[in-house]
């Protein structure tokens, strides 16, 4: 991988990557703020017995508002669209089609953006759970058990959203394909918990592999992240596989 490829990919995008840590630390912020009045709140724990019933009613917002809803979320809509981004457009494929006229093999541009989007959601996912800290003490509150237990799910969660927009952007110039595609893995990530969160279909959600059994208080399973971990590696290797085969004008 080329080094000054990966420099100039950050100094062209460090501003997009800086707004989505904004936002994460904005939805924190908003946790904060509300957490008086939502704590207690009957949906709060309806929503938390999905999730793992054991919970106080403090640890169920907190599992809530971050590890379930928000960073995924968050997250996973940066990853995806920037992962679709890198590769899709048509200054985008030109500018792709000039690096390779020097001539630079092709692994070495995929590779440098995928390395580029890793470290983007490596940062952004850094910088949730840094915040979600500080909103949580902020609150008056202890963190809770596990709660960077989560951190090596989370950012393999997002990496495996970026990885799906990053193959959407080489094998096709449609946004409505996105959009629509973005929507199935929205389904696929929480229709599962809210179909029956105790039958076998949760497994269909990669959500499931991230959180785990019961999260919070609880261990994730090192063969979860495995998972995770080999759909990561699948989605970088179908990536690169077919932008070699991708044709540039």
């Amino acid at each position: 991988m080329r080094l000054d490829l990966f420099k100039d990919l950050w100094l062209e995008r460090r501003r997009r990557v800086a707004l989505w840590c904004g936002i994460v630390v904005g939805w924190c912020g908003a946790a904060a703020l509300f957490y008086p009045l939502l704590v207690d709140e009957a949906f709060v724990d309806r929503l938390a017995d999905w999730f793992n019933p054991l919970l106080e009613s403090q640890q169920a917002y907190w599992l809530l508002v971050l590890a379930v809803f928000g960073l995924p979320v968050i997250g996973g809509v940066f990853a995806f669209w920037e992962g679709g981004r890198l590769f899709k457009g048509r200054a985008v494929r030109h500018s792709i089609a000039f690096l390779l006229a020097y001539p630079l093999p092709r692994w070495q541009v995929y590779l440098s953006r995928l390395v580029y989007l890793l470290s983007a959601c490596f940062l952004l996912t850094v910088v949730g759970l840094l915040s979600g800290s500080g909103a949580i003490l902020l609150t008056g509150s202890q963190l809770p058990f596990g709660y960077w237990g989560f951190l090596p799910g989370l950012f393999l969660l997002i990496v495996l959203f970026g990885e799906v927009g990053i193959l959407l952007g080489v094998l096709s110039q449609s946004f409505w394909l996105d959009r629509l595609v973005g929507v199935i893995l929205l389904i696929l990530l929480y229709l599962p918990y809210g179909l029956d969160s105790s039958d076998s279909t949760v497994r269909y959600s990669p959500l499931f592999y991230m959180l785990g059994e019961l999260p919070l208080p609880g261990t994730i399973e090192v063969g979860n992240l495995l998972g995770l971990g080999l759909l990561c590696v699948a989605g970088g290797l179908l990536g690169g596989f077919a932008f070699e085969r991708l044709e540039l004008e």
